[in-house]
C-alpha cells in the first residue's frame, strides 16, 4: 500500500510540481517506509514551496534530531 502511495504521489507531483501538500505526503509515505532521508528532502521541499508549513518544519526538524543533527533541525524556524 505505501509503495502504491508514493507512486501516486510521485505522479501527482510530476502534474502539480507547487503543490506543498504533495511533498509533505509522501514524506509521511517515505518515513513509514523507513527511508528518513528521502523523507527529509520532501518535507524540505514543501517548506520551500509553502514557508509557513509548521507541520513539514516540524517534520523535518523530528528527522534532523532523530539523525544526531541538532545544528540543523531548527533551520527555518526564524
Amino acid at each position: 500500500q505505501l509503495s502504491a502511495a508514493e507512486d501516486m504521489l510521485r505522479q501527482a507531483i510530476q502534474i502539480e510540481p507547487n503543490n506543498s501538500r504533495l511533498y509533505f505526503d509522501l514524506g509521511l509515505v517515505l518515513e513509514k517506509q523507513g527511508r528518513a532521508d528521502e523523507a527529509a528532502l520532501s518535507y524540505q521541499a514543501a517548506t520551500e514551496r509553502q514557508p509557513g508549513d509548521a507541520e513539514a518544519f516540524l517534520k523535518l526538524g523530528d528527522i534532523r534530531l532523530a539523525q544526531n543533527r541538532v545544528a540543523d533541525a531548527g533551520k527555518g524556524l526564524n
